[in-house]
C-alpha cells in the first residue's frame, strides 16, 4: 500500500510529495503535523510541543487559523531538519511515561540541536541527564561518541560519565592507546579541542602498560578510567578577562609613546 500525498508549504512554496507516516506517532486526531529530513509525517498534539518550547508556542500561535464553527491548526508539516528517529526521540522525552527507544548515539545528537533550535531548556538538560546514567541509557557502547557529544554541548557531567565507562569502547586508536601517543585524527575529529585536550590530559597521566603485554612483548595500554573521570576538567578560556588585558596593554603602549614623543 503507497503512502497517500501529503502537501507541505516550504519556504512559500507548496509541494506534493510520497512521504510515510510514522508507525506509533500516527495520530489521526493529533492537531498538528511535522515531517523529518527523511520525509516521514509525525502527527502529534501541539500541547506537548507548546509546554515544552518557547519556539514552538509562539510558531504554533501565529499559524491557528479560525474556521467557522472551531480554531484549529493549518495542517501543513512543519519541517524539521533532523531524523524521524531523531524527531522521535524530541517526542518521546516529552512524555515522561514514554519508553525511549535509543539505537544509534547519533540520532540523541540531533535531537539535542532540536531542543536548542527550539529552546527546549529543560528537555536538553533532560535528556542530558538521562545520558549520564549509565543504567537509564544504555548507551555505552559507544562512550566516545558520548564524550563527544558532550563536548560539542559543554556537559561536564555527561564527559566524566563517558570517561568512567571507557571500558565498554568498541573501537579504539591504533594499538589501543587513548593518550596523546595514540590518538589518531579520526578519532579526534569530532571533539571540541578543549574536552579533548582535557581528555588526553589524564588519560595519559592514568596510562601504563597491560600486564599481559609486557609478557607477550605487544603493545597493549591499560586505564583507570575512574581516577580519570574523576580528574578530568575542561579550561575555560577566560575570553573577557584577556580582551581587557589586551585593550590596558594597548593603552598603556599608546600613552607611553605619546610621554616618548619628541617636542617640536
Amino acid at each position: 500500500m503507497n503512502p497517500s500525498p501529503v502537501v507541505t508549504n516550504i519556504r512559500g512554496r507548496a509541494q506534493v510529495d510520497q512521504k510515510t507516516v510514522h508507525p506509533e506517532y500516527n495520530d489521526s486526531n493529533a492537531d498538528l503535523s511535522l515531517v523529518s529530513n527523511d520525509n516521514v509525517v509525525i502527527h502529534v498534539h501541539s500541547f506537548y510541543l507548546k509546554a515544552h518550547s518557547n519556539t514552538f508556542r509562539e510558531l504554533l500561535t501565529d499559524i491557528m487559523i479560525v474556521n467557522a464553527d472551531q480554531l484549529q491548526m493549518n495542517r501543513s508539516p512543519i519541517p524539521l531538519d533532523a531524523s524521524s528517529i531523531a524527531v522521535q526521540l524530541f517526542l518521546d522525552f516529552m512524555d515522561l511515561n514514554k519508553t525511549r527507544h535509543i539505537v544509534d548515539i547519533d540520532h540523541i545528537a540531533q535531537t539535542l540541536q532540536l531542543c536548542q533550535q527550539f529552546e527546549c531548556s529543560f528537555l536538553f538538560n533532560h535528556i542530558l541527564g538521562y545520558m549520564a546514567d549509565p543504567a537509564e541509557a544504555g548507551l555505552w557502547i559507544a562512550p566516545w561518541k558520548v564524550f563527544c557529544i558532550a563536548a560539542r554541548f559543554d556537559h561536564l557531567g555527561l564527559a566524566k560519565a563517558a570517561i568512567g565507562q571507557m571500558d565498554y569502547e568498541q573501537g579504539s586508536p591504533p594499538q589501543g592507546r587513548w593518550d596523546i601517543e595514540g590518538m589518531t585524527a579520526a578519532f579526534a575529529e569530532d571533539c571540541n579541542m578543549r574536552y579533548l585536550l582535557g581528555f588526553l590530559r589524564v588519560t595519559t597521566a592514568h596510562c601504563k602498560p597491560a600486564q599481559k603485554a609486557k609478557q607477550s612483548g605487544k603493545r597493549s595500554y591499560d586505564y583507570d578510567w575512574d581516577a580519570a573521570a574523576k580528574d578530568f576538567r575542561v579550561e575555560r578560556t577566560p575570553v573577557k578577562r584577556a580582551k581587557i588585558k589586551c585593550v590596558a596593554r594597548s593603552q598603556r603602549g599608546a600613552a607611553s609613546a605619546t610621554n616618548e614623543a619628541p617636542v617640536s
